[in-house]
């Protein structure tokens, strides 16, 4: 039934039109600053503050085992962000002709 209503699940187009690949889409999401810093104000997140750290808060985060809570927020935050582009950027690109 979804087929049928919905253009983008009909099996006659879905061979002659493609998306870019994901993965090209979220490393140009990651690369935007702004929307990243957008998906941290909206969310609740640090996706950009951890990735900021320097070289010396690194060294300080894996000696008192605090980069262990780092890691865990990141994956979490970053499933998030993938979650994100993926619903609210890549499903929303237009499909483009396969030739190009």
């Amino acid at each position: 039934m979804l087929e049928k209503e919905h253009p983008r699940h009909d099996k006659r187009t879905a061979a002659s039109n493609v998306k870019i690949p994901f993965t090209t889409c979220l490393k140009a999401a990651l690369d935007s600053r702004e929307l990243v810093n957008q998906f941290d104000r909206l969310n609740g997140n640090q996706l950009s503050a951890v990735a900021k750290r320097s070289p010396l808060e690194i060294l300080v985060d894996q000696a008192s085992g605090y980069d262990v809570e780092i890691e865990a927020m990141m994956q979490q935050t970053s499933l998030a962000f993938i979650a994100f582009v993926y619903e609210f950027i890549y499903l929303r690109l237009p499909d483009m002709d396969a030739n190009g």
